[in-house]
């Protein structure tokens, strides 16, 4: 084959190939590198060491279980130093293929089976070379460049090898800020989200786990306060404002003055012996299904295939995982049940803004369903009674602080919950007012949460439909352009 018939081969369109060797200024390989083998061990605080468990879609994940070491080991370890823009490649394992573009300014050891790749900007812009790195191409490359009887993996001299699709330097840009904007605003979304959920969560412990405005009052009743200073401690509890600060919100706004101490004046003054310790006056524990319809899912039969679909006509059907992988709601899930299944096997369809609990196999996982839905075996449902005046926002938030070792006598969890356990799960039941109250103050959250939930969905759609036309060049930068302005 003659040089012109090759360049004709390997052109697509306004694209050329070309092997990642040819692409790169640097990849690096530790390959075999631990602290010991270096003369140490890993360390409480220090360096962080990034191993191929911690990347995971496009994201640092399993952030607790990330170890360090020392400043010198960094320096024995790493020879040469991982920059911003550098992309991160799994080579060997479960996760490979899986990959991670390197967004941070501080100083990382990579662990074993990392590749990192740092490419020629005048050749490979690096954020496009990421976003190849996520297309079907280029993994199905990965996948069949792999070698090893037992555990799948990829050599250096392999690496260098890999195909990349190279487009214009000016289509390459857009690819990769295209994309690149998009999971930084999903991200950004993320912990938006995250400030949200734990705002809940730090007034629901406040209020009925740790009981505080209740122990503020007692407190300044035990020190000889009056009515009204008893109030202002539940109110200082509260709002985390001191005496000067609540005078100036007085002065200033006084109908969130008074909102602030009616919520106060909500709280008992006393607590009492209850079966599960000391709990407020007036409130009391009540079984999980004393409060609400509980019922649990089915999965078909697996071996029967035409009970189950991934097509958008089915029902969407909950897996663990699906919980795993969602925020505080259930949007989406990886598959779905026919209508005939559902009949067929009595499949129970879970409610819009119901709470669920897995308590199989990966116990106390907690979501809120987003339109109606199914779910499997391992997952309950618990839908308020009528004349029930808890909010689902209450259930999510309880069930999510709920210590689920405490259900089990035995050394597995996973073997001691089971459906009779979920129903008879303690409650705590304050007063309807106060359970009211709560509900104005968190619900306004939760609705929040539940937008930037669409909106990180949409966005990821975008990008899901997007990148794969744009990477294969059967969509054009012009036409992207004015996909995403309407997006």
């Amino acid at each position: 084959m003659s040089n012109l018939q090759k360049e004709n081969v390997n052109k697509c369109e306004n694209y050329t190939y070309k092997e990642l060797g040819e692409c790169i200024e640097l990849i690096i390989d530790h390959r075999g590198k631990t602290p010991k083998k270096l003369g140490s061990d890993w360390v409480n605080d220090g360096i962080k060491t990034i191993s191929a468990k911690n990347i995971n879609d496009g994201k640092l994940v399993n952030e607790n279980s990330i170890r360090h070491v020392t400043y010198d080991i960094y320096r024995k370890w790493m020879k040469e130093d991982v920059k911003m823009c550098d992309c991160f490649l799994v080579s060997e394992g479960a996760t490979l293929g899986e990959c991670l573009y390197w967004d941070n300014d501080y100083p990382i050891v990579l662990g074993q089976r990392i590749f990192c790749i740092r490419t020629n900007p005048e050749i490979l812009y690096p954020r496009y070379f990421y976003a190849y790195m996520n297309s079907v191409e280029f993994q199905s490359e990965i996948i069949g460049r792999a070698t090893g009887s037992s555990v799948a993996g990829l050599r250096q001299t392999e690496v260098l090898k890999l195909k990349v699709k190279i487009p214009s330097m000016k289509e390459q840009i857009f690819i990769g800020d295209m994309l690149y904007n998009l999971n930084k605003k999903v991200e950004a979304n993320s912990q938006i989200n995250q400030t949200l959920e734990a705002m809940a969560q730090a007034i629901f412990k406040s209020w009925f786990v740790d009981f505080e405005p209740v122990k503020a009052k007692i407190t300044a009743i035990e020190v000889g306060e009056d009515a009204e200073g008893i109030i202002r401690a539940a109110m200082s509890t509260i709002s985390g404002k001191t005496d000067e600060e609540l005078d100036q919100l007085q002065a200033e706004h006084p109908e969130h003055y008074t909102q602030l101490k009616t919520t106060a004046e909500l709280f008992p003054t006393a607590m009492q012996d209850s079966e599960l310790g000391e709990i407020p006056e007036g409130w009391t524990w009540k079984r999980a299904d004393e409060t609400c319809d509980i019922s649990i899912g089915k999965t078909p039969p697996r071996k029967e295939s035409q009970w189950f679909s991934s097509f958008p006509d089915g029902l969407k059907w909950i897996s663990i995982r699906d919980m795993g992988e969602c925020g505080v709601f259930v949007h989406d899930t990886s598959e779905t049940l026919t209508h005939d299944a559902v009949k067929k096997f009595n499949v129970k369809k879970v409610p819009d803004n119901t709470l669920i609990l897995s308590f199989k196999l990966t116990v106390g996982r907690v979501a809120i369903t987003s339109g109606e839905m199914l779910t499997n075996e391992a997952i309950a449902h618990f839908i308020q009674k009528l004349g029930t005046n808890i909010p689902t926002s209450f259930y999510y938030l309880y069930l999510k602080q709920f210590d689920y070792n405490s259900l089990g006598s035995t050394s597995s969890i996973a073997t001691a919950v089971n459906s009779k356990t979920i129903k008879a799960l303690p409650i705590i039941n304050p007063l309807e007012d106060l359970v009211g109250r709560f509900n104005a103050i968190v619900e306004p959250l939760f609705s929040q949460i539940k937008l930037v939930e669409k909106q990180n969905r949409d966005l990821s759609q975008l990008r899901d439909t997007l990148l794969p036309k744009l990477l294969s060049g059967e969509l054009s930068v012009d036409a992207a352009k004015l996909a995403e302005e309407d997006g």
